[in-house]
């Protein structure tokens, strides 16, 4: 399916009494997104980049940025390529279908390209799915059973598995090899700390982009928006102490 992505809409946001202008690209159509993510809808809709694989989203939004460049590139002033563009695109989704926290399985629509103070914005739609596990029929298994030879009668019988807890499992003695196990609050953490690093990266882009403007507009930055407030501050300290 090729890309049919409409011509910008002039839209306003208001934030208290101030009013931002953006212009916002609805996609029509496109290529499906290929990649299913299984996560909850507050993981989804809090951090797309968490949830989903990296290389994939990368390759599907060349493949949309290319396509969006082809039929708008004469909106901008100045050209741009599609690598630029991902670089300063963030992404924010809707969630339809999921009633509860528990996991679903996703499917992703790109819905449109809002473009606000030069920043992208792609916006998402996620239609969650129940996740289903296949089982065979019950006449299916007996007749597999049926089909599988018996064992002999020196064989050993298979034991029954029995359920023991985290505590019951013996410490290894073998420094090469260990069992890792990895808690749910561990799992959660690393997402904050992924959404924390994309954060970090963001800020310093826009203080980068900031420092570019003033040097534009007024030749040179002042030492003192060069200094570390923070750090003269702990290291006066130090001194002190």
């Amino acid at each position: 399916m090729t890309w049919q992505i409409a011509n910008p809409q002039y839209l306003r946001d208001t934030n208290g009494d101030k009013v931002i202008p953006y212009y916002s690209f609805s996609i029509r159509s496109g290529p499906e997104y290929g990649e299913k993510p299984i996560a909850s809808k507050f993981d989804l809709s809090n951090s797309l980049l968490s949830v989903v694989t990296p290389a994939t989203l990368s390759e599907y939004l060349l493949n949309l940025y290319s396509a969006f460049l082809k039929i708008h590139a004469k909106s901008f002033a100045k050209p741009y390529t599609p690598t630029q563009l991902i670089k300063i695109t963030g992404h924010t989704v809707t969630c339809e279908g999921a009633t509860d926290d528990e996991e679903y399985e996703w499917t992703l629509a790109p819905l449109r390209v809002d473009v606000r103070n030069g920043v992208f914005e792609l916006c998402w739609k996620g239609t969650a799915h129940r996740m289903k596990i296949e089982l065979n029929a019950a006449e299916d298994v007996e007749e597999e059973e049926q089909k599988s030879p018996a064992l002999p009668p020196t064989a050993p019988q298979p034991q029954p598995i029995q359920e023991i807890t985290i505590d019951a499992v013996p410490e290894s003695t073998d420094t090469n090899s260990f069992l890792r196990l990895t808690s749910d609050s561990q799992i959660r953490d690393k997402r904050l700390l992924e959404e924390a690093k994309i954060r970090a990266k963001w800020a310093q882009y826009k203080a980068e982009r900031a420092i570019a403007k003033y040097v534009e507009r007024y030749g040179e930055l002042d030492e003192e928006l060069l200094s570390d407030d923070d750090e003269d501050e702990s290291g006066s300290e130090t001194d002190s102490e």
